[in-house]
């Protein structure tokens, strides 16, 4: 009996949020939170005006759009030819005009003249980012 009170006389805590399975319905960051969250990120970098050489965003921007691409095209084939997709596959055969206009919002308003202006970060896995 006694190596069981411990058990039950500590407090439960409720799991953590990325444990629980059902949908999230709410925010998790209003945007005044965010905005907070974003500052203390920025505020913790280090950032250089001699950053190292890195892949430009464009490009991996293109890169990822033609990889994305010929996903959809993939799926939708072999939805063409009679054959199931995954969930994810479904996701993206409904939706890619999402995915289209996301990347040409990127391209509009992130040009690269605008990239250059902003500060490079000095270390971590974004270093010249």
């Amino acid at each position: 009996m006694s190596t069981i009170l411990p058990f039950t006389t500590r407090p439960r805590t409720s799991p953590p949020p990325w444990n629980d399975p059902t949908p999230v319905r709410e925010e998790f960051f209003g945007v005044e939170r965010l905005e907070q969250h974003a500052a203390s990120l920025a505020a913790a970098q280090t950032v250089t005006k001699r950053p190292p050489a890195v892949l430009s965003l464009r490009t991996r921007l293109n890169d990822n759009a033609k990889v994305l691409l010929a996903g959809y095209r993939a799926s939708a084939a072999e939805l063409e030819s009679g054959r199931g997709v995954v969930p994810a596959a479904e996701w993206v055969l409904d939706n890619y005009h999402l995915v289209e206009e996301q990347i040409r919002e990127i391209r509009d308003d992130l040009p690269a003249g605008y990239y250059r202006q902003l500060p490079k970060l000095v270390e971590g896995p974004f270093a010249g980012y």
